[in-house]
């Protein structure tokens, strides 16, 4: 079983700055020092002064939207919140960005069972919670207008985890019981989505994403995976 991730790490870039100083001057003890020249820098010039930066660029985006998961598997509690972080890196020779993301997803509902017995009833709450760690490869097209469509795929590890908790009444007596099973399964992933850079800094965007992982949970292999839609929000360096 795969140790569930928590953590997400996200990449620094380190710029280095070089200051030139001129050397001191000295002058003839033995002759009178002529006046200073004064010289006359053109504005064309002054903007031909070459500007270290940076050779690195990436995002750091927080998502917020839906996982579909298969009903088969999951219902009622198929359709589940997700939220989520993802960074991508690059260098400026490189053909394509480096990306990592985590997102988490959970829902919960309550069942009610009745029969034809009077006297016998039964509810319960069941949950169900998903968590991705998604490793790979992103290609982002830049735009003069800003706005970025990119592709993005690469390998999964999908934590999952499903929770029940039922309320028996048979003749007047309550009986109570509570169980959960959760386990790990190595996947893919796949997507794509567009995004806008405002002010070469702030992203605002969609994306849409498949990932696939098979679990067993209670003795029987479901789809950890599912699709993926929401918006993103974040910061570009």
């Amino acid at each position: 079983m795969l140790t569930k991730p928590q953590r997400i790490s996200l990449y620094g870039v380190v710029l280095a700055f070089f200051c030139l100083y001129p050397a001191n001057s000295i002058a003839a003890p033995a002759k009178k020092p002529a006046p200073a020249r004064i010289r006359k820098t053109s504005p064309a010039a002054r903007s031909s002064t070459p500007v270290h930066r940076s050779s690195m660029s990436g995002n750091i985006n927080i998502l917020f939207g839906q996982k579909l998961l298969d009903d088969n598997d999951w219902e009622p509690v198929e359709n589940q919140f997700e939220f989520g972080i993802e960074a991508d890196i690059k260098e400026l020779s490189w053909p394509v960005s480096i990306t990592m993301s985590y997102a988490h997803s959970s829902d919960d509902d309550t069942v009610y069972y009745y029969d034809y017995d009077p006297y016998w009833r039964s509810s319960g709450d069941i949950e169900g919670k998903t968590s991705e760690l998604n490793i790979g490869v992103k290609k982002i097209w830049d735009q003069p207008s800003g706005i970025h469509p990119f592709l993005a795929g690469g390998l999964s590890i999908i934590d999952a985890e499903r929770e029940r908790e039922f309320w028996e009444t048979r003749n007047h007596v309550v009986v109570r019981w509570k169980s959960s099973d959760s386990d790990s399964g190595l996947g893919i992933w796949f997507g794509g989505g567009i995004y806008w850079t405002l002010n070469q800094i702030f992203n605002l965007g969609v994306e849409l994403k498949y990932s696939h992982a098979e679990v067993t949970l209670f003795n029987e292999d479901c789809e950890a995976g599912g699709l993926h839609y929401g918006i993103l929000l974040g910061y570009h360096f």
